[in-house]
This record gives structure tokens, sequence and C-alpha cells, in this order.
């Protein structure tokens, strides 16, 4: 963990070196991911809200 090292065109992540172009991609890809994951919950909760302002209105 902590500091990568480098050597050429690949990147040594402690076990076996890596493709930088594999772990370019690895990376990226996790990063969609998560940004999935991260809208997919925004969207719950814009959703949740609407639902209760909606609720609110009725009882007002």
């Amino acid at each position: 963990m902590g500091r990568r090292e480098t050597a050429g065109p690949f990147r040594f992540t402690g076990g076996d070196a890596v493709p930088m172009y594999r772990a370019y991609s690895e990376k990226t890809e996790k990063n969609r991911t998560e940004r999935k994951a991260m809208r997919a919950e925004t969207l719950n909760i814009v959703d949740e809200i609407r639902q209760a302002i909606t609720l609110l209105r009725r009882h007002l």
C-alpha cells in the first residue's frame, strides 16, 4: 500500500507486475461502477424527497 512503484510499462502492486494499461482500465471500471452506484443512491433519495413533499402537500 502507500507508494506505488513503476518501472517501464508495468506497475507493481505488491504482488505480480500488472501492465499499466490494465491497471488503468481496472481503476476506470471501478470508478464507473462507483459512480453508477452513487447515482442510483442519489435517485433513490430524490424519489423519497418527492414522496415526502407529496405527503406534506396532502396534509396542508
